[in-house]
């Protein structure tokens, strides 16, 4: 007897760093922002077809989801191909929860979040 499998939930992933949002925007607007963006991950996440995480690529952690830690070793937050290391690292890890990264948002320009 054959096992139905369900197709893996898309994940929104926005994609920062701390460090470029408290660089550009201050502690305060960096945490005012954090704020907004978690507002934006509980509407994401109230759709029934989407995830939503919040991932700050250079501390290697999606927040409200301690599983979802990627480690870095030796890699610097300010390449973007270490980023998007991360990223990929991110997606692995929601595949053994049966999601996958259906949509990237950077949220900052190049300054913030280092992209080619």
């Amino acid at each position: 007897m054959a096992t139905l499998s369900l197709p893996p939930v898309a994940t929104a992933s926005l994609l920062t760093t701390q460090a470029g949002l408290q660089a550009r925007f201050g502690p305060a607007g960096a945490a005012e922002l954090e704020t907004s963006l978690h507002e934006l991950v509980s509407a994401i996440q109230g759709r029934r077809d989407w995830g939503a995480t919040l991932f700050y690529a250079d501390a290697g952690r999606a927040l409200g989801s301690p599983s979802l830690q990627v480690e870095q070793p030796g890699r610097r937050p300010t390449d973007a191909w270490a980023l998007k290391l991360a990223l990929h690292d991110l997606d692995e890890k929601l595949r053994h929860s049966g999601e996958r990264i259906g949509a990237v948002l950077i949220v900052g320009g190049p300054a913030i979040v280092p992209f080619h």
